[in-house]
Protein backbone atom coordinates (compact mmCIF):
# COMPACT_ATOMS: atom_id res chain seq x y z
CA UNK A 1 0.00 0.00 0.00
CA UNK A 2 0.94 3.44 -0.31
CA UNK A 3 2.65 4.91 2.42
CA UNK A 4 3.54 8.62 2.85
CA UNK A 5 6.91 9.75 4.57
CA UNK A 6 9.00 12.50 4.25
CA UNK A 7 8.65 15.64 1.32
CA UNK A 8 10.54 15.88 -1.93
CA UNK A 9 11.43 18.41 -4.48
CA UNK A 10 11.21 17.96 -7.76
CA UNK A 11 13.89 19.97 -10.23
CA UNK A 12 12.42 22.95 -11.48
CA UNK A 13 8.91 22.90 -10.18
CA UNK A 14 8.53 25.50 -6.92
CA UNK A 15 7.21 23.50 -3.59
CA UNK A 16 7.74 20.76 -1.94
CA UNK A 17 5.53 17.09 -2.65
CA UNK A 18 4.53 14.26 -0.53
CA UNK A 19 6.22 10.97 -2.35
CA UNK A 20 3.75 8.23 -3.78
CA UNK A 21 6.20 6.03 -1.97
CA UNK A 22 5.17 2.38 -0.51
CA UNK A 23 5.54 -1.45 -0.78
CA UNK A 24 3.17 -3.10 -2.78
CA UNK A 25 2.95 -6.72 -1.74
CA UNK A 26 6.34 -7.71 -3.88
CA UNK A 27 7.89 -5.38 -4.97
CA UNK A 28 9.29 -2.25 -3.52
CA UNK A 29 8.77 1.27 -4.48
CA UNK A 30 9.44 4.43 -4.79
CA UNK A 31 7.28 7.48 -5.73
CA UNK A 32 6.00 5.06 -8.25
CA UNK A 33 3.49 3.40 -7.00
CA UNK A 34 0.31 4.25 -9.36
CA UNK A 35 2.96 3.43 -12.25
CA UNK A 36 3.36 0.12 -11.35
CA UNK A 37 -0.30 -0.59 -10.72
CA UNK A 38 -0.41 1.53 -14.65
CA UNK A 39 2.00 -1.62 -15.60
CA UNK A 40 -0.32 -4.38 -13.94
CA UNK A 41 -3.26 -2.88 -15.61
CA UNK A 42 -1.24 -3.24 -19.19
CA UNK A 43 0.25 -6.50 -18.57
CA UNK A 44 -1.71 -8.74 -16.76
CA UNK A 45 -4.25 -10.12 -18.95
CA UNK A 46 -6.88 -11.48 -16.08
CA UNK A 47 -6.50 -8.62 -14.09
CA UNK A 48 -6.44 -5.74 -17.05
CA UNK A 49 -10.02 -7.23 -18.50
CA UNK A 50 -11.44 -6.88 -15.67
CA UNK A 51 -10.23 -3.01 -15.03
CA UNK A 52 -11.61 -2.84 -18.87
CA UNK A 53 -15.07 -3.83 -18.24
CA UNK A 54 -15.28 -2.21 -14.23
CA UNK A 55 -14.53 1.23 -16.55
CA UNK A 56 -16.85 0.82 -18.83
CA UNK A 57 -19.38 -0.23 -16.01
CA UNK A 58 -18.43 3.02 -14.36
CA UNK A 59 -19.07 5.05 -17.14
CA UNK A 60 -22.18 3.70 -18.35
CA UNK A 61 -23.81 4.96 -21.06
CA UNK A 62 -22.26 8.66 -20.53
CA UNK A 63 -23.92 12.00 -19.87
CA UNK A 64 -27.33 12.61 -21.13
CA UNK A 65 -27.46 15.82 -23.14
CA UNK A 66 -30.75 15.60 -23.55
CA UNK A 67 -32.09 16.12 -20.25
CA UNK A 68 -29.76 19.27 -19.52
CA UNK A 69 -30.02 23.12 -20.85
CA UNK A 70 -28.66 24.44 -23.91
CA UNK A 71 -26.07 26.48 -22.48
CA UNK A 72 -24.65 23.46 -20.17
CA UNK A 73 -25.08 20.93 -23.58
CA UNK A 74 -22.65 23.68 -25.67
CA UNK A 75 -19.98 23.25 -22.58
CA UNK A 76 -19.98 19.66 -22.46
CA UNK A 77 -19.96 18.97 -26.03
CA UNK A 78 -16.67 21.44 -26.31
CA UNK A 79 -14.85 20.86 -22.62
CA UNK A 80 -11.44 21.98 -24.33
CA UNK A 81 -9.63 21.68 -27.60
CA UNK A 82 -9.92 17.59 -27.93
CA UNK A 83 -12.32 16.46 -25.53
CA UNK A 84 -16.11 16.63 -25.14
CA UNK A 85 -17.25 15.54 -21.65
CA UNK A 86 -18.21 12.38 -22.03
CA UNK A 87 -14.26 12.00 -23.23
CA UNK A 88 -13.22 13.10 -20.07
CA UNK A 89 -15.56 10.84 -18.56
CA UNK A 90 -14.42 7.47 -20.02
CA UNK A 91 -10.96 8.75 -18.70
CA UNK A 92 -12.05 9.68 -15.42
CA UNK A 93 -13.64 6.06 -15.09
CA UNK A 94 -10.43 4.20 -16.01
CA UNK A 95 -8.23 5.94 -13.59
CA UNK A 96 -11.18 5.62 -11.05
CA UNK A 97 -11.08 1.99 -11.40
CA UNK A 98 -7.49 1.55 -11.71
CA UNK A 99 -5.80 4.06 -9.16
CA UNK A 100 -8.83 4.88 -6.73
CA UNK A 101 -8.93 8.67 -7.80
CA UNK A 102 -9.61 11.01 -10.45
CA UNK A 103 -7.65 14.78 -11.12
CA UNK A 104 -9.27 16.97 -13.48
CA UNK A 105 -7.55 20.26 -14.29
CA UNK A 106 -9.85 23.55 -14.45
CA UNK A 107 -9.21 26.59 -16.22
CA UNK A 108 -11.06 29.74 -15.24
CA UNK A 109 -12.31 33.07 -16.35
CA UNK A 110 -11.78 36.50 -15.20
CA UNK A 111 -15.41 36.38 -14.51
CA UNK A 112 -15.08 33.55 -12.05
CA UNK A 113 -16.37 31.50 -14.79
CA UNK A 114 -15.38 27.52 -15.92
CA UNK A 115 -13.89 28.01 -19.67
CA UNK A 116 -12.54 24.63 -19.82
CA UNK A 117 -11.84 21.22 -18.01
CA UNK A 118 -9.10 18.26 -18.80
CA UNK A 119 -8.00 15.31 -18.00
CA UNK A 120 -4.99 14.85 -16.25
CA UNK A 121 -3.41 11.60 -15.75
CA UNK A 122 -3.99 10.27 -12.21
CA UNK A 123 -0.61 8.58 -12.03
CA UNK A 124 0.88 11.83 -12.72
CA UNK A 125 -0.35 14.21 -9.76
CA UNK A 126 1.72 14.25 -6.46
CA UNK A 127 0.22 15.82 -3.18
CA UNK A 128 1.66 19.19 -2.23
CA UNK A 129 2.67 18.81 1.51
CA UNK A 130 0.04 20.47 3.44
CA UNK A 131 -0.67 24.16 4.87
CA UNK A 132 0.65 24.63 8.44
CA UNK A 133 -2.13 26.17 9.45
CA UNK A 134 -4.95 24.42 8.32
CA UNK A 135 -3.23 21.43 7.53
CA UNK A 136 -4.74 20.75 3.81
CA UNK A 137 -3.43 20.34 1.03
CA UNK A 138 -3.60 23.57 -1.53
CA UNK A 139 -1.36 22.37 -4.84
CA UNK A 140 -0.17 19.58 -6.78
CA UNK A 141 3.11 18.93 -8.40
CA UNK A 142 2.77 17.28 -12.13
CA UNK A 143 4.87 15.10 -13.85
CA UNK A 144 4.40 12.82 -16.73
CA UNK A 145 7.86 11.29 -16.16
CA UNK A 146 8.27 10.48 -12.82
CA UNK A 147 11.04 7.00 -13.80
CA UNK A 148 12.61 9.59 -15.08
CA UNK A 149 12.38 7.65 -18.49
CA UNK A 150 11.80 10.31 -20.72
CA UNK A 151 13.94 13.00 -22.52
CA UNK A 152 13.54 16.15 -20.67
CA UNK A 153 12.75 17.98 -23.70
CA UNK A 154 9.65 15.40 -23.82
CA UNK A 155 8.75 15.88 -20.06
CA UNK A 156 5.32 17.95 -18.36
CA UNK A 157 6.48 19.36 -14.96
CA UNK A 158 4.57 21.56 -12.95
CA UNK A 159 2.68 22.95 -9.99
CA UNK A 160 -0.97 23.70 -9.76
CA UNK A 161 -2.72 24.93 -6.91
CA UNK A 162 -6.17 23.16 -5.59
CA UNK A 163 -9.31 23.50 -6.85
CA UNK A 164 -11.47 26.72 -5.16
CA UNK A 165 -13.42 29.48 -6.54
CA UNK A 166 -13.14 31.78 -3.58
CA UNK A 167 -9.55 32.35 -4.90
CA UNK A 168 -10.67 33.81 -8.31
CA UNK A 169 -11.89 37.75 -7.57
CA UNK A 170 -13.86 40.10 -9.60
CA UNK A 171 -11.64 42.04 -11.92
CA UNK A 172 -10.78 45.66 -11.29
CA UNK A 173 -12.31 47.81 -14.01
CA UNK A 174 -8.99 50.37 -15.35
CA UNK A 175 -9.24 52.28 -18.10
CA UNK A 176 -12.25 50.64 -19.18
CA UNK A 177 -10.35 47.01 -19.33
CA UNK A 178 -10.85 44.33 -16.83
CA UNK A 179 -7.48 43.81 -14.55
CA UNK A 180 -6.94 40.70 -12.72
CA UNK A 181 -5.41 40.50 -9.25
CA UNK A 182 -2.30 38.48 -8.28
CA UNK A 183 -4.44 35.79 -6.52
CA UNK A 184 -6.73 35.50 -9.49
CA UNK A 185 -3.58 35.09 -12.49
CA UNK A 186 -1.90 32.71 -9.59
CA UNK A 187 -5.50 30.26 -9.58
CA UNK A 188 -6.30 30.48 -13.20
CA UNK A 189 -5.62 27.41 -13.85
CA UNK A 190 -6.76 24.96 -10.85
CA UNK A 191 -6.81 21.17 -9.86
CA UNK A 192 -9.80 18.77 -8.77
CA UNK A 193 -8.47 15.89 -6.89
CA UNK A 194 -10.47 13.20 -5.76
CA UNK A 195 -9.80 10.12 -4.14
CA UNK A 196 -12.10 7.48 -3.29
CA UNK A 197 -12.78 6.33 0.71
CA UNK A 198 -10.77 3.30 1.39
CA UNK A 199 -9.80 1.36 5.03
CA UNK A 200 -5.93 1.06 4.57
CA UNK A 201 -5.80 4.54 3.38
CA UNK A 202 -3.79 6.76 5.61
CA UNK A 203 -5.58 10.09 4.50
CA UNK A 204 -3.46 11.44 1.31
CA UNK A 205 -2.78 8.57 -1.61
CA UNK A 206 -6.07 6.09 -1.90
CA UNK A 207 -5.39 2.15 -1.79
CA UNK A 208 -6.77 0.87 -4.64
CA UNK A 209 -9.95 -1.74 -3.92
CA UNK A 210 -8.36 -4.71 -5.54
CA UNK A 211 -5.15 -4.24 -3.09
CA UNK A 212 -5.56 -7.42 -2.09
CA UNK A 213 -4.95 -9.43 -5.31
CA UNK A 214 -2.19 -7.73 -5.97
CA UNK A 215 0.16 -11.04 -5.86
CA UNK A 216 -1.78 -13.10 -8.32
CA UNK A 217 -1.97 -9.56 -10.73
CA UNK A 218 2.10 -10.04 -10.35
CA UNK A 219 2.30 -14.01 -10.16
CA UNK A 220 0.34 -14.19 -13.49
CA UNK A 221 2.50 -11.91 -15.22
CA UNK A 222 5.47 -13.43 -13.91
CA UNK A 223 3.85 -16.97 -14.73
CA UNK A 224 3.24 -15.72 -18.59
CA UNK A 225 6.73 -14.47 -19.29
CA UNK A 226 8.07 -17.85 -18.12
CA UNK A 227 5.93 -19.82 -19.66
CA UNK A 228 6.44 -17.98 -22.98
CA UNK A 229 9.89 -17.56 -22.80
CA UNK A 230 10.18 -21.93 -22.30
CA UNK A 231 8.32 -21.83 -25.41
CA UNK A 232 10.50 -19.51 -27.12
CA UNK A 233 13.35 -21.01 -25.80
CA UNK A 234 12.54 -24.61 -26.62
CA UNK A 235 14.26 -25.69 -23.70
CA UNK A 236 13.24 -26.75 -20.53
CA UNK A 237 14.97 -25.19 -17.72
CA UNK A 238 18.62 -23.90 -17.80
CA UNK A 239 21.68 -25.71 -19.60
CA UNK A 240 25.20 -25.91 -18.34
CA UNK A 241 27.65 -26.33 -21.49
CA UNK A 242 31.11 -27.36 -20.36
CA UNK A 243 34.43 -29.25 -22.54
CA UNK A 244 35.43 -32.19 -20.61
CA UNK A 245 39.08 -32.23 -21.23
CA UNK A 246 39.75 -29.50 -23.75
CA UNK A 247 39.96 -26.10 -23.16
CA UNK A 248 38.42 -23.42 -25.06
CA UNK A 249 38.76 -20.11 -25.48
CA UNK A 250 35.32 -17.72 -25.83
CA UNK A 251 35.43 -17.63 -29.39
CA UNK A 252 34.87 -21.53 -29.56
CA UNK A 253 32.52 -21.22 -26.36
CA UNK A 254 30.40 -19.55 -28.25
CA UNK A 255 30.54 -21.37 -31.58
CA UNK A 256 28.91 -24.19 -29.19
CA UNK A 257 26.60 -21.61 -27.83
CA UNK A 258 25.11 -20.62 -31.14
CA UNK A 259 24.63 -23.99 -32.53
CA UNK A 260 22.71 -25.06 -29.74
CA UNK A 261 20.68 -21.52 -30.46
CA UNK A 262 20.22 -22.33 -33.67
CA UNK A 263 19.47 -26.22 -33.81
CA UNK A 264 17.82 -26.64 -30.33
CA UNK A 265 16.23 -23.57 -29.25
CA UNK A 266 12.68 -22.73 -30.21
CA UNK A 267 9.78 -23.52 -31.05
CA UNK A 268 10.36 -24.76 -34.56
CA UNK A 269 13.43 -26.63 -33.14
CA UNK A 270 10.67 -28.44 -30.42
CA UNK A 271 12.19 -32.25 -30.53
CA UNK A 272 15.29 -31.92 -33.07
CA UNK A 273 18.23 -33.77 -32.84
CA UNK A 274 21.61 -32.89 -32.80
CA UNK A 275 25.34 -34.56 -32.60
CA UNK A 276 27.77 -33.35 -29.94
CA UNK A 277 31.38 -35.11 -29.84
CA UNK A 278 32.47 -36.30 -26.39
CA UNK A 279 34.74 -33.01 -25.62
CA UNK A 280 31.40 -31.41 -25.09
CA UNK A 281 29.47 -32.26 -22.09
CA UNK A 282 25.85 -31.23 -21.30
CA UNK A 283 24.19 -30.70 -17.79
CA UNK A 284 20.63 -30.12 -17.38
CA UNK A 285 19.46 -27.65 -14.50
CA UNK A 286 15.87 -28.49 -13.41
CA UNK A 287 13.14 -25.86 -14.31
CA UNK A 288 10.02 -25.33 -11.91
CA UNK A 289 7.21 -27.84 -12.77
CA UNK A 290 4.67 -26.71 -14.48
CA UNK A 291 2.18 -28.24 -11.50
CA UNK A 292 3.58 -26.51 -8.92
CA UNK A 293 2.08 -23.24 -9.70
CA UNK A 294 -1.03 -24.86 -9.90
CA UNK A 295 -0.23 -26.31 -6.29
CA UNK A 296 0.17 -22.31 -5.42
CA UNK A 297 -2.57 -21.01 -6.89
CA UNK A 298 -5.50 -23.05 -8.51
CA UNK A 299 -6.90 -19.79 -10.47
CA UNK A 300 -3.72 -19.87 -12.61
CA UNK A 301 -4.35 -20.59 -16.16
Amino acid sequence: MPITNSFQFLQGVEGQYIPYSGDSLIINTKNRYPQVLSHLATNAPTHGSALQKKSKLTYGQGFDMDTLPNNVVEFLMNCNDKDNANDILCKAAYDLVTFGGVSLKVHWTYSREIHSIEHVPFKNVRLGIPDETTKEIDYYVISNDWEKKMDLKLRKEYRVNKFNPEMIEEPEIIDNEAVASDQTLDNACQMLYYTSYSVGSDGYYPVVDYCHCLDSAFNEIHTGVAMNNSISNGLNGTYIISSANTMLDEIEQQKVIDMFDANIAGAANAGSIVYLNDEIKVDKLESVQADTYKEVCSETR
